[in-house]
């Protein structure tokens, strides 16, 4: 046991050591037997426009690419009339909201499938029911394809398929 912990110290001594060495090998100026240009003689050649030389001829990379704004969540609006869901089939990214707003003669209690468990995505329960104009509104964060009833009616139905 003892003799394996040396040795995996020593190893990883021997790698330090390594970085240590490469490090400085590629950081160090030029040392005073060693001859560099003069100002006479030398032409300059445009640095690419992606790097920059600094006086100790060193090549710094280019700063990293400022990362684009995350899209903005959309709200989709599904209306729920006597007849059913208006839009039967949403399709949406992660992180959209959908609004279901209450335009019938009764009461809307949004649920995911299957009835009356709602287990297929918990979260996706209104718990409660909204008279006529009354509305809720939920946030998908999940992918997949989401079957959704009225609790109160579970022959209207609908579907949230939430794509990345």
């Amino acid at each position: 046991m003892n003799k394996t912990i040396i040795a995996i110290l020593v190893i990883v001594a021997v790698i330090v050591i390594g970085f240590v060495l490469v490090g400085k090998k590629e950081t160090q100026a030029p040392t005073t037997g060693e001859t560099t240009s003069t100002a006479q003689n030398q032409t300059k050649a445009p640095a690419a426009p992606s790097q920059t030389v600094p006086s100790q001829g060193r090549i710094i990379p280019p700063p990293p690419p400022v990362p684009t704004p995350l899209s903005v969540p959309q709200t989709v609006t599904v209306t729920y009339s006597d007849q059913g869901f208006s839009l039967s089939i949403v399709t949406i990214k992660v992180g959209d909201r959908v609004r279901f707003t209450n335009e019938s003669s009764a009461g809307m209690w949004i649920a995911s499938a299957p009835h009356p468990t709602h287990t297929i995505y918990p979260q996706f329960d209104q718990k409660a029911s909204v008279a006529k104009g009354g509305a809720y509104e939920f946030t998908f964060s999940k992918i997949g394809d989401w079957t959704y009833h009225n609790h109160l009616n579970p022959a209207h139905k609908g579907r949230v398929i939430v794509k990345e």
